[in-house]
């Protein structure tokens, strides 16, 4: 793990609120959690959190040939982005329903970061 504790601490916390509020939205709606896991909830929150990556994607100008209407839109690039957050929540709400909590994945981002940067310098795996 890192020695960075701090780091790992501030973002557990950042992440339950996250799942937190994800959670209280969900709550909300008829059917939106269950109780249980169920396989296709989790599948079926995955593949949304593509679909909103992607959606965010196309608000970017990311291709390299230039685009006949392009043009910067803070408004909707926030919009697609609390999309890509609401269902990352689902997600850390059903991570969490499986015994991986915030600090876990904290964790796991850090040690990821880590190795990314060693990585990058040619000494990480």
């Amino acid at each position: 793990m890192t020695d960075n504790i701090n780091v790992v601490i501030g973002l557990a916390v950042g992440l339950e609120e996250l799942t937190n509020c994800q959670r209280t939205v969900s709550s909300l709606v008829d059917g939106a959690v269950t109780n249980g896991v169920m396989s296709e909830q989790v599948r079926m929150a995955f593949l949304a959190e593509m679909v909103e990556l992607v959606e965010l994607l196309q608000e970017l100008e990311w291709k390299p040939w230039p685009h006949k209407h392009a043009r910067f839109r803070p408004d909707k690039i926030v919009k697609e982005f609390g999309d890509v957050l609401a269902f990352l929540g689902l997600i850390m709400v059903y991570l969490s329903k499986m015994g991986i909590d915030s600090r876990m994945l904290a964790e796991g981002y850090v040690e990821r970061s880590e190795n990314n940067v060693k990585r990058f310098d040619k000494k990480g795996d």
